[in-house]
């Protein structure tokens, strides 16, 4: 639950600093965010290039999103215990119920079956017509592309490109 809520911070401190630097002047401060259309408008008017970048990403946004809504407006994610003894393939594992959304956005994004774990490599293990998301998978899969996200975006704002691993800090 918090973790959603640190990458959407992410999201909306972008959002921000986009509003600020480029002069768009958004007249409703609450509602700047990389998910208002009328904000990515304007967006699109001052950078193109940052607007591209925000598209391409945009199921990754979604889902984010999506989860954010479900954790802050209606309900925080059930945990779910689950155990598993098929074909002698015995495993255990906590997921967190969630939308339809999530997963159909995940699925544009390219998941797909994990070679070894019984979820998909977003975390993402379907029984009956019940979805559920296992929150350590998740977790790598949204890091590893939020870092590639932030970095690209960080560059067409302006900022310096670093390597990630090759610098010291």
């Amino acid at each position: 639950n918090y973790f959603i809520g640190l990458i959407t911070g992410i999201f909306d401190n972008l959002a921000l600093k986009t509003d600020t630097q480029f002069g768009i002047n958004f007249p409703y401060k609450t509602k700047i965010g990389l998910h208002n259309k009328d904000f990515l408008t304007e967006v699109r008017a001052k950078s193109p290039n940052i607007r591209v970048h925000i598209n391409s990403n945009v199921e990754f946004i979604n889902a984010i999103y999506h989860l954010r809504e479900q954790i802050l407006h209606r309900d925080l994610l059930d945990d779910v215990s689950f155990e598993s003894h098929d074909n002698g393939n015995e495993w255990k594992a906590n997921f967190v119920r969630i939308p339809k959304e999530v997963m159909e956005c995940l699925d544009r994004i390219g998941d797909k079956p994990s070679e070894y774990d019984p979820f998909s490599v977003w975390g993402i293990y379907k029984i009956h017509d019940e979805i559920f998301l296992e929150p350590y998978q998740f977790s790598i899969k949204a890091t590893e592309v939020l870092g590639k996200f932030v970095d690209k975006y960080l560059e067409l704002l302006g900022y310096p490109i670093f390597n990630r691993g090759t610098q010291q800090f």
